[in-house]
């Protein structure tokens, strides 16, 4: 990424074993772990222990697990154009991915907040989680591979000129990450929201 050279320079000072970081800040550390400043400050390691957490199985009024992630919305999502099998695995890949990109862009974004306000020590594990992401992302074409050719052939059609090149969010991370090219916000144009987004990001402050 296209960090300031002081950036990079506390980072190291701080935490030289970048890996051990990764490993730790996404195995329960609340915080940045004591032994990343060489030092051991009051509450830095702590875990939370959720062992005694209860389960409600009767829950009133209560915001229920599929209202709070309004997944009748998001299983009412997949709308396949033709009856091919291998559609829906399409159409869930490519809407898990975007729901990542759109993480990654929450990520970074709280990184470039932390750099603005010179406060470093949560960009670590924003960070962390961008790299743990792009795994992610990268795995979703292990199941696309299971597609042929042919299958996906089968249904290419219907999509007409649709195409994973127009993703704004996408272009949104390229933007993000120092890879201006304004003539691509072109691909943006038919969703005037994320074209405006797309804009934005073209002068905004990168990585």
């Amino acid at each position: 990424m296209n960090h300031s050279r002081r950036f990079w320079q506390i980072v190291g000072r701080h935490c030289p074993d970048y890996r051990r970081l990764d490993r730790e800040l996404l195995d329960g550390w609340r915080r940045v772990p004591s032994w990343v400043f060489g030092e051991d400050k009051p509450g830095m390691t702590e875990k939370v222990d959720l062992s005694n957490e209860a389960i409600h199985w009767e829950l009133g009024s209560s915001l229920s697990y599929g209202e709070y992630l309004q997944l009748d919305k998001i299983l009412e999502a997949q709308k396949p154009l033709t009856y091919e099998h291998d559609e829906m695995m399409f159409i869930i890949v490519h809407q898990s991915s975007e729901l990542w990109m759109r993480l990654m862009l929450h990520e970074l974004r709280g990184v470039l907040e932390c750099v603005r306000r010179d406060d470093l020590d949560p960009s670590f594990k924003m960070l962390a989680r961008v790299s743990h992401v792009q795994t992610q992302l990268i795995a979703t074409w292990d199941v696309l591979s299971t597609m042929t050719p042919s299958e996906y052939s089968a249904f290419r059609n219907a999509l007409g000129r649709s195409s994973g090149f127009q993703s704004v969010q996408y272009r949104m991370l390229e933007f993000m990450l120092g890879n201006k090219h304004p003539q691509m916000v072109v691909s943006t144009s038919g969703i005037p929201r994320l074209c405006s987004a797309a804009e934005h990001l073209g002068s905004a402050v990168v990585i």
